[in-house]
C-alpha cells in the first residue's frame, strides 16, 4: 500500500516508494526523497570520498598485517587455480597449442609471410586455422573478421585433444 510522505529537504508531499528504507524509523522510510539525497551525494561527492579515502587509510594502517595475509592467501588461491587451469588446458588444447608454435616458429625463420585480412584487406591479420590437424594451412583474417567467422563457425575442428562435455551429456 503506498503512503505519502512530505520530504524534510524540499518540503514536497511523494509516495513511499520515492523514499528510501530505513528501518529505525517508524514508518520505515528516510526522511528526504531518493531525488533530495541523490543531490545531497553529488553536491558532497568530493568531500565524501576524501573522507572515505581517510578512513581506508586509517583502516589499512592499523590492520596491515591482516590485510597483507588475506592478499597472499589470496594470491596462493589464485595462484594455484591458474595454474590448474593452465594445465588442464594445456592437455585440452594440445593441438591448437602445436598449431599456434608452428606458424610461430614458420613466421619467425621466414618460411611462412604474413598477409592481410582476405575479407578487407586490413594489415593486421592473424593466422586462422580451418582445421587444426593441418597447422600451416591458414587463412588471414582481421580480429573482426577472425570474431565473426567464430561466432558463426564456432571452434575449428580437431582444436581440442580432449573433447569439452556438451551440457545433457552423460
Amino acid at each position: 500500500m503506498k503512503t505519502e510522505k512530505i520530504c524534510t529537504k524540499c518540503g514536497v508531499t511523494k509516495t513511499s516508494d520515492e523514499f528510501a528504507k530505513h528501518s529505525a524509523t517508524k514508518d520505515g522510510l528516510q526522511c528526504e526523497c531518493k531525488q533530495c539525497k541523490a543531490k545531497r551525494y553529488l553536491d558532497n561527492r568530493e568531500n565524501i570520498r576524501a573522507s572515505q579515502k581517510v578512513k581506508w587509510i586509517a583502516y589499512a594502517d592499523q590492520n596491515r598485517e591482516v590485510l597483507n595475509e588475506k592478499s597472499r592467501v589470496r594470491r596462493l588461491h589464485t595462484k594455484e587455480k591458474d595454474a590448474a587451469y593452465r594445465a588442464q588446458f594445456n592437455i585440452e588444447c594440445a593441438p591448437k597449442i602445436a598449431a599456434k608454435n608452428a606458424i610461430w616458429s614458420h613466421l619467425l625463420t621466414g618460411r611462412l609471410e604474413r598477409k592481410p585480412c582476405e575479407m578487407c584487406g586490413c594489415n593486421k591479420a592473424d593466422a586462422h586455422h580451418d582445421d587444426y590437424a593441418k597447422p600451416l594451412d591458414v587463412r588471414w583474417l582481421c580480429r573482426k573478421h577472425h570474431a565473426r567467422w567464430h561466432s558463426e563457425h564456432g571452434e575449428a575442428p580437431n582444436g581440442r585433444a580432449i573433447e569439452k562435455k556438451v551440457r545433457g551429456e552423460a
